[in-house]
């Protein structure tokens, strides 16, 4: 008995050591499993992976899939082989020690950086004590001294990204994995997982819209620019115009940064969250009119010209647009840009008719 017994461990080492990820358990690799009620009462994902079988798992439907469109895959020893799925995603990994997957913020790509991702197609499981080390990233650890116990990677993290969206500054959905716990049983294997979404660059582009606002001759007009209306008073709109045909501007709200900035040959339309922290901004109080034809040269940035000369025109300022934000830089991670350009104006008797397209950024 004794040396039938001494065999069957030995045939269970080589296995371990010839098969590397694929072997099926031996008896001896029976774990305890809780009961089937008690793994599906726990919090986060369950994917069951039978002995010898792929299986295809979709990570935003939290469900199993089909080899065409998968997040990733499980496969190989304990179904602990974690392959990167086809759905666009790049897959990385990162450590995080004494922190919770519910207290990992990401709101720009400054939080993402700070992770310090490192990037891989694939993630195992770490077999050293049964012979076979990891031959890459691990996420899995197969303990063979320690009654065969399979429990996950300490401390770290599975990231799955738009790469080509956070390098640009786009707007990316990044998923953070966790594997909580793993029960194995004779070859097979059940993952509990936990997963949280975060909207990276969340400022996301609205339609582009027009707006008309009329300023009579001496009066300051109250202008909502996003509602398209005009207002009682300061707090209730977003810039007012005031002056020679309505041409000084300065914004109602101090929560906004406002100023201007000058681009050739683009439309408002042509104008990304990519491009936000490349324009070139310059802050202002106010913008005004440029009458030198009139003998009255503009003391400060305009976007109205009064030209004297010819029939007395008024048209806007060639190339610039005005521009309003929050936050504390204007970039991707802004809290909210609005852009708006003068695209014409009808100017009779000191009153005047702004035609403006308007484009809004927002979270």
């Amino acid at each position: 008995m004794k040396s039938s017994h001494k065999l069957k461990t030995i045939l269970c080492v080589s296995a371990i050591a010839l098969t590397s990820f694929q072997f099926t358990a031996c008896k001896k690799d029976k774990v305890e499993e809780p009961k089937e009620e008690e793994v599906f009462k726990t919090e986060g994902l369950n994917v069951a992976v039978p002995s010898g079988k792929t299986i295809f798992y979709d990570l935003k439907k939290q469900e199993d899939a089909t080899e065409s469109s998968y997040t990733f895959k499980l496969s190989g020893m304990y179904g602990s082989r974690l392959d990167l799925g086809n759905q666009g995603y790049q897959m990385g990994y990162f450590d995080l020690k004494n922190t919770s997957i519910k207290d990992i913020k990401l709101t720009n790509t400054a939080d993402f950086n700070q992770l310090d991702v490192k990037e891989t197609n694939f993630l195992t499981v770490d077999a050293s004590t049964a012979g076979e080390p990891a031959n890459g990233p691990t996420w899995i650890i197969y303990d063979y001294k320690n009654n065969h116990a399979v429990y996950p990677t300490a401390d770290r993290y599975i990231v799955f990204y738009k790469k080509a969206d956070i390098t640009s500054g786009a707007q990316t959905e990044v998923i953070i994995m966790q594997a909580d716990k793993v029960t194995a049983k004779d070859g097979n294997a059940r993952y509990q997982l936990k997963s949280e979404s975060h909207d990276i660059n969340i400022l996301k582009e609205k339609e582009v819209k027009t707006g008309t606002v009329a300023a009579a001759s001496g009066k300051t007009v109250f202008y909502d620019l996003l509602n398209d209306k005009i207002t009682e008073t300061a707090e209730t709109s977003l810039v007012n115009l005031s002056g020679m045909y309505g041409s000084t501007l300065k914004p109602s709200m101090t929560a906004y940064k406002f100023g201007y900035f000058d681009l050739k040959g683009k439309t408002i339309e042509d104008i990304k969250i990519a491009n936000l922290k490349e324009l070139d901004f310059k802050e202002a109080t106010s913008l005004g009119i440029d009458a030198s034809s009139a003998g009255q040269p503009a003391i400060g940035p305009t976007w109205i010209i009064y030209d004297f000369k010819n029939n007395h025109a008024v048209y806007p300022t060639a190339d610039r647009f005005v521009l309003l934000y929050k936050g504390t830089s204007l970039s991707e991670n802004a809290n909210e840009v609005i852009i708006f350009k003068a695209e014409s104006v009808v100017a009779l008797n000191g009153d005047a008719t702004y035609t403006l397209k308007i484009k809004q950024f927002i979270k």
